[in-house]
């Protein structure tokens, strides 16, 4: 998945609607094309074992929707209703799309969502994976508003990921962004380029 293709489609889109939260977007094209290029395992949108991706930082929507069509679950007729009238394709994800599986926009809740979501995996038995995307405000704010008790939470679930914004020092000096797993998932990753190590 090319980051640089992600990143035209959040500024037509954008520019075409009027709207955006352009910033948010392109902040996280080159982790969603990581996401979605190779580490997600969705073989159908409708598959109940596939891996789960919770977008934290809903005014990111935009991008989420880009990396949907790069990755084949959205047609490119869908994008061009992207904050228009009646569309599925709001200014925040709405669960009722293909590939969306949770509501997001308010800051801090994706990590409780997620937590919940890894929760059932393990009670379902299922080998499906979740990935919270978090930039560092809904961090704070799921930190705040839990009292930290979300993300102990988090680290006591198997097959949880959270998957973190770098601050700007992170992607001016070292151009990478770390993944963290939470207990049992694995070992820290590492996303540089188009992989992760």
């Amino acid at each position: 998945m090319n980051p640089t293709a992600l990143r035209r489609i959040i500024i037509e889109q954008s520019y075409r609607a009027g709207v955006g939260h352009i910033g948010s977007a392109l902040s996280v094209a080159d982790i969603l094309c990581a996401v979605y290029g190779g580490v997600l395992r969705i073989p159908s949108p409708a598959d109940p074992d596939r891996d789960r991706f919770i977008l934290s930082k809903g005014h990111a929507a935009l991008a989420l929707y880009g990396a949907l069509h790069l990755a084949g679950l959205l047609p490119r007729s869908a994008l061009d209703t992207f904050a228009t009238g009646m569309t599925r394709l709001g200014v925040h994800p709405d669960h009722g799309l293909p590939g969306v599986d949770f509501s997001t926009g308010s800051l801090g809740h994706g990590l409780s969502m997620g937590t919940g979501a890894a929760l059932a995996a393990r009670l379902q038995q299922s080998q499906r994976r979740v990935f919270v995307l978090l930039s560092d405000a809904a961090a704070l704010r799921a930190m705040q508003a839990a009292d930290a008790d979300v993300e102990v939470l988090a680290r006591a679930i198997p097959r949880t990921m959270r998957v973190e914004e770098p601050e700007q020092r992170w992607w001016d000096e070292r151009k990478h962004w770390f993944f963290k797993p939470s207990a049992g998932f694995g070992s820290r990753g590492t996303y540089r380029g188009d992989k992760i190590t």
